[in-house]
């Protein structure tokens, strides 16, 4: 398949091109300040001496643009239980564009499913400021007070659809329908 490359240089551009976007795997490549939770140092008495930016750098392969109840319920069917799930409202935000794309204040998110597509995610850790890697001693230490919510509520399946919404300001490049989108937007 030949790959076009566009280079992204505002948020209505991206939403357009994801307007014509179906449900699909999308190769993601972002970035993320990760900082330490401070109640769990306090918790520890526990000084902590690394500096307090990480840059986490990940590659992602997630499902995009599916309905989070549609997948529920069809997960449900999988498992050969009832198909009778209910999504409720968005907890946050509004729709730009329905299973796709959320707005929330003046910030955009773009909506994908995690771990439904069994590929593995790709991350690497960096101090923010110089962009050199953690060593595995300090990645141990830093781990040791950040909090990674990868919980959800119960849908009643065994294989959880997991919704998450990636802001577009930590967005780099998206890989779909051939095409690879580069983000040069001014933040």
């Amino acid at each position: 398949m030949t790959t076009s490359t566009i280079i992204v240089t505002s948020n209505e551009q991206f939403i357009d091109i994801l307007s014509s976007v179906g449900t699909s795997a999308m190769g993601i490549e972002y970035e993320s300040v990760l900082k330490h939770n401070k109640g769990k140092v306090a918790d520890k008495k526990y000084k902590y001496d690394l500096p307090d930016e990480v840059l986490m750098i990940s590659k992602i392969v997630p499902s995009f643009g599916g309905s989070y109840e549609s997948s529920v319920n069809k997960q449900l069917v999988r498992e050969g239980k009832e198909a009778e799930f209910v999504a409720g409202s968005l907890p946050w935000g509004e729709w730009v564009i329905e299973n796709k794309v959320l707005k929330n204040g003046e910030s955009y998110y773009i909506r994908y499913y995690k771990d439904m597509l069994n590929n593995p995610n790709k991350s690497e850790y960096v101090w923010a400021g110089s962009r050199i890697p953690l060593t595995k001693e300090e990645l141990d230490k830093f781990n040791e007070f950040v909090k990674f919510d990868d919980s959800d509520s119960n849908q009643g399946t065994e294989k959880e659809i997991k919704p998450r919404n990636l802001g577009f300001d930590k967005i780099k490049k998206v890989n779909v329908n051939g095409m690879e989108i580069i983000f040069n937007i001014n933040k």
